[in-house]
């Protein structure tokens, strides 16, 4: 049974991909008001669970520790006890090619798992109930509400993606950096030249991103705060070497400097932010 009072427990399993998180959001805004009695789970990897706590509508989290392969083992079984404890109801699995999101679904003991398939179902017929086709012609988060579709959950404002908490310490965070650095409480600009190590070359030119700083620097006399991990400060230092002379004044490489949460402050500040894909 899918019915509304049928369902106490819920769980949306990502293990990587903070973008694909948050694009799954109008699908936990769904599953909350398809089914607003069930407790939700969200299954993830240890790198996005600060944004998983950030996220509207999740209850609980296990996390699965991916920093070596022991770990990994011994945070699975862990993981695989939790779900069999909660006695799930509906397990969605939204990872696509992954084997080992596959297992965990199985070994979770649910009722109803639904996954994806995209060329050929006929490995995974048995390990799912409920199948949908990864179409990828579609936006991704249409192709996550799918998944709803399968449980009978109409998709409830599917363009919104879900609110990330931003609390006064990040605020504070964020303000402390900002004194620290001579830069006010005016409004700035903020540039991500990077990209994710998974496809590198969606990056723009080093040289493309310091002509446009330079050019809104001159233009609008704004502060230009650049972001990115700390194993990218390098990468966000080249390209304010690549600036005119005088214009790095107001540039700064924010790179490593923040937490997730500070840089959520930082972002939700902005009045511009310019990013690769």
């Amino acid at each position: 049974s899918v019915a509304s009072e049928d369902v106490r427990t819920i769980v949306i399993a990502k293990y990587v991909g903070l973008g694909s998180i948050l694009e799954a959001t109008p699908l936990v805004r769904t599953l909350k008001t398809g089914f607003p009695l069930a407790r939700i789970i969200f299954v993830t990897g240890a790198s996005c669970r600060p944004l998983v706590e950030r996220l509207e509508y999740v209850d609980a989290i296990i996390t699965i520790d991916d920093r070596s392969i022991s770990r990994v083992v011994v945070s699975s079984l862990v993981a695989i006890v939790a779900l069999i404890r909660a006695r799930v109801d509906l397990y969605f699995d939204l990872e696509l090619y992954s084997t080992y999101g596959s297992i965990m679904a199985l070994l979770s003991l649910t009722r109803n798992r639904i996954g994806f398939y995209r060329e050929s179902a006929e490995h995974k017929v048995g390990i799912y109930t409920h199948l949908i086709y990864f179409n990828t012609r579609c936006p991704i988060r249409y192709i996550y509400l799918q998944l709803g579709r399968a449980v009978r959950c109409a998709p409830v404002e599917p363009d919104g993606l879900g609110k990330l908490r931003v609390d006064d310490a990040d605020r504070q965070e964020l303000a402390s950096l900002l004194a620290t650095r001579g830069i006010s409480q005016q409004p700035y600009l903020v540039i991500n030249p990077n990209a994710s190590d998974l496809m590198i070359e969606r990056r723009w030119p080093t040289r493309r991103f310091a002509a446009l700083i330079d050019q809104l620097s001159t233009r609008l006399k704004l502060p230009v705060l650049l972001i990115g991990l700390p194993s990218e400060q390098a990468y966000v230092a080249s390209v304010v070497e690549l600036l005119h002379e005088g214009e790095n004044a107001q540039v700064q490489n924010l790179a490593g400097a923040l937490s997730l949460g500070g840089l959520l402050a930082l972002l939700e500040r902005a009045r511009c932010l310019i990013t690769n894909d």
